[in-house]
């Protein structure tokens, strides 16, 4: 089942010293966002440390790390979450879009030794990148319009706002009430 399947009963965890290997990993996002938790479900899975930054909803300031990035980058000016930067500054690599962060984590993971070639491999597989691009277009873009179907449950949904470290008072009362 590849990257984001259960592991054989022969299979063991990750080896603590190929996680070591992995570069620090930042990722922007929203907690309720489903782009973002497919990526956390990942890097959980394989028991991967990161860290996260949660983005204002409304005023995205915390998106000036891609204004500032080089014109031409793939990432500039991108205004979407997940955002997620791989290595510890300075030199960090920054990329936008679920798809193409996963693609990268594959690529981290398999050169680390935290999953094999071969279930590297299946990442690429026209199948997967099939079911990849129906849940993003299709399923996770349904979600939370479910959620959040009355202001009742959107004001519930938006309850982790008043969590974020990073907002002001004001930024977290703005968000709860706009939803």
């Amino acid at each position: 089942w590849g990257i984001f399947g259960r592991r054989s009963i022969a299979s063991a965890a990750p080896d603590p010293a190929n996680i070591a290997k992995m570069p620090p990993i930042k990722m922007y996002q929203y907690e309720i966002c489903p782009f973002c938790n497919k990526v956390k479900a990942v890097l959980d899975y394989h028991g991967i440390p990161y860290t996260t930054v949660e983005v204002n909803p409304l005023t995205k300031k915390e998106f000036k790390v891609t204004k500032e990035l080089p014109e031409g980058h793939p990432a500039q000016g991108y205004r979407k979450v997940p955002i997620t930067m791989f290595g510890d500054g300075g030199g960090s690599d920054i990329v936008g879009d679920s798809p193409a962060i996963l693609s990268r984590l594959v690529d981290e993971m398999s050169s680390a030794g935290v999953i094999t070639p071969p279930v590297a491999k299946e990442w690429a597989d026209p199948k997967v990148q099939e079911w990849v691009r129906w849940c993003d277009s299709k399923l996770a873009v349904l979600l939370f319009p479910n959620l959040t179907r009355t202001y009742s449950e959107s004001y519930k949904a938006f309850g982790y706002v008043m969590d974020a470290p990073n907002f002001s008072l004001s930024d977290k009362m703005s968000n709860l009430v706009a939803g």
